[in-house]
């Protein structure tokens, strides 16, 4: 039950930008995509209900023993020493962080994005080199197809409309890439060249319809006149022309595409019409719309954690910082690539999504756990020590090593875009590590976060917006606010809530209960509900001038300097507020000190 209540919500949240990150996949345009998208989205959130309710039932009920100390206690410690520094001295960290990172991702722009299936296989792969046979010796085993249209039945047997097929074959030979051109205009200049006595100079277009229709004729009476169904139809209305060509990228090709429709668009007249289609040409698209629908879903999958983050911490520009941690390993990754000159194709183009989700659960652990310790804490370095010193700490660590592990394997296959994605993704758990042990601790230091589930959790037994000067006036949602950026504690009775002559910036606001002040052993006095104790050393971290004795369970909201600070960073207006009482409290028992002294 314990381990339920600590981690319900950082698993709730882990959860819900996982389902909201792969819904965010069926924003585009691919179907196989959309689906993918949505059975992962179904998937997560059958995990989410196995582990909220098979998974207390299985601990319950199995019998469990406790184990040994976890390993690597030693290095832990280091590590969460390390953090602390970073958190303490945040400027320079986050300086240092922030160039490194830069660095790496300053390769972005020499990233392209391309998809050549040759590319895939290693140079002494079989089927490698038998595309590069089929390319030298047999014309290649690719092709575009541009079907043409005459408009009208019998219009490719005019010789005019044959020139123009012509002429497009020809501008097509002169391209990158192109390997060869057929079309059945090829069939009729060769039996023009038979019924010539094979004159070379008489391989043309004959210059009548009349001499095209009694070759299309003679044509009908050979061994396989099946031959030109391949390219034209039975009406000589429509035709197609096959242009072979080489195992390039899909970015070469739709360029040749576009030169070649160009062509079509400007020099053919409007009665004669075609396009660029084929098999290999609509791969070409389809990368090019896969690799594009995955880059928008990466960004709706960053837009829409970003409105999680948003929603749960209250603030647009916090928001945005707490991204910063999950998006920087990625672009290091991205940048990665372009200094290697490794391009992004269908499997590459995956590494930032998956990356995404990877970091964004370990951020939201972190944070969270940070938040809930920053209450028992009274320094945020501390609240980081105990969070990366602790269990969550190892956690992240071993599920960074394992997923490494895991994705290492990837890099011992043929194929290049499975080794190349399991390689980064390595890589990108490695970055991922560094950002949430070094930066994520600097950040911290500047962010002054405050979740909604704080704001929710907080409880008050009796109404705080009557007879606690501190307070004055301030609403409720106000004083929750306030609250949230300190400690509100339960003490015990007996409890030493200050020790005279001891150092500390906190002072103590009494919500319900009391405590007795004593100096040198003697009673001084007794103060209740409202009271406030220990301002000096929220003011000038000044000794404790006396002890301080819980009475009976008293609760108290303990307010120290890193608190006024994140409240003046986050809600000016408030500190503000807090301040001027605080004046006005300070002013009150001056005043009745200087009454007494008369």
């Amino acid at each position: 039950e314990s381990s339920a209540s600590e981690s319900f919500f950082s698993l709730f949240l882990a959860q819900l930008t996982t389902i909201v990150g792969t819904a965010s996949l069926c924003f585009t345009d691919i179907p196989a995509i959309q689906q993918f998208g949505i059975l992962s989205s179904v998937g997560a959130a059958f995990t989410a209900f196995l582990l909220y309710t098979f998974l207390p039932l299985a601990l319950m009920v199995l019998p469990i023993r406790a184990g040994k100390p976890a390993a690597g206690g030693r290095w832990m410690a280091g590590l969460a020493n390390l953090s602390q520094t970073f958190h303490r001295h945040k400027t320079a960290t986050l300086v240092a962080a922030f160039g490194f990172t830069l660095i790496l991702s300053a390769g972005i722009i020499r990233l392209e994005v391309e998809s050549n299936p040759k590319l895939f296989f290693k140079p002494a792969a079989p089927i490698r080199q038998a595309f590069s046979r089929l390319e030298e010796q047999m014309g290649g085993a690719l092709s575009l197809s541009v079907v043409f249209d005459g408009g009208a039945a019998g219009a490719l047997k005019d010789p005019w409309t044959l020139r123009m097929v012509e002429s497009l074959q020809n501008f097509s030979a002169t391209q990158p890439h192109v390997l060869k051109t057929i079309s059945f205009v090829d069939t009729v200049k060769r039996l023009n060249r038979s019924v010539h006595s094979g004159g070379v100079s008489s391989e043309s277009v004959p210059e009548t319809r009349e001499e095209v229709s009694q070759l299309l004729l003679l044509a009908s009476f050979g061994s396989d006149p099946s031959h030109f169904d391949r390219f034209v139809d039975y009406d000589y209305q429509r035709g197609r022309i096959e242009i072979r060509v080489k195992n390039a990228g899909s970015k070469e090709i739709l360029e040749l595409a576009s030169k070649i429709q160009q062509y079509i668009d400007t020099q053919w007249p409007t009665a004669l019409n075609g396009y660029v289609t084929g098999d290999h040409y609509m791969s070409c698209r389809a990368n090019e719309a896969i690799l594009q629908g995955q880059v928008k879903g990466f960004l709706g999958a960053v837009v829409v954690v970003f409105l999680v983050m948003w929603i749960c911490f209250g603030s647009s520009k916090v928001g945005v910082l707490a991204m910063i941690p999950n998006v920087a390993p990625i672009a290091a990754v991205l940048g990665l690539m372009g200094y290697m000159g490794v391009r992004i194709d269908m499997a590459t183009a995956l590494l930032a999504s998956v990356a995404l989700g990877i970091a964004l659960d370990d951020t939201i652990h972190f944070v969270v756990h940070y938040m809930r310790n920053i209450q028992t804490q009274p320094k945020g370095n501390l609240a980081v020590k105990e969070v990366v010193g602790g269990g969550v700490g190892r956690a992240m660590i071993y599920t960074n090593v394992a997923l490494a592990l895991g994705f290492s394997v990837l890099m011992i296959s043929d194929f290049a875009p499975v080794r190349m994605f399991g390689f980064f993704m390595v890589v990108a758990m490695i970055m991922a590590c560094f950002d949430d042990f070094v930066m994520m601790p600097g950040l911290l230091g500047w962010i002054p976060l405050v979740g909604i589930w704080d704001y929710l959790r907080i409880k008050f037994k009796s109404d705080v917006t009557r007879g606690i000067p501190l307070f004055t006036g301030l609403d409720v949602s106000d004083i929750k606010k306030i609250v949230s950026m300190g400690r509100l504690m339960t003490v015990p009775a007996a409890w030493p809530l200050m020790q005279e002559g001891s150092l500390g910036d906190e002072m103590f606001v009494i919500l319900d209960g009391s405590v007795t002040i004593q100096k040198a052993g003697k009673v001084v006095t007794h103060l209740g509900r409202g009271e406030t104790v220990g301002e000096m050393g929220l003011i000038s971290e000044h000794p404790r001038s006396a002890d301080v004795l819980v009475d009976e369970e008293t609760s108290v909201f303990a307010f120290g300097y890193e608190a006024l600070d994140r409240l003046e960073r986050r809600y000016p207006r408030l500190a503000t507020r807090i301040l001027h009482n605080l004046a006005a409290i300070l002013s009150r028992r001056l005043a009745e000190t200087t009454e007494q002294l008369k």
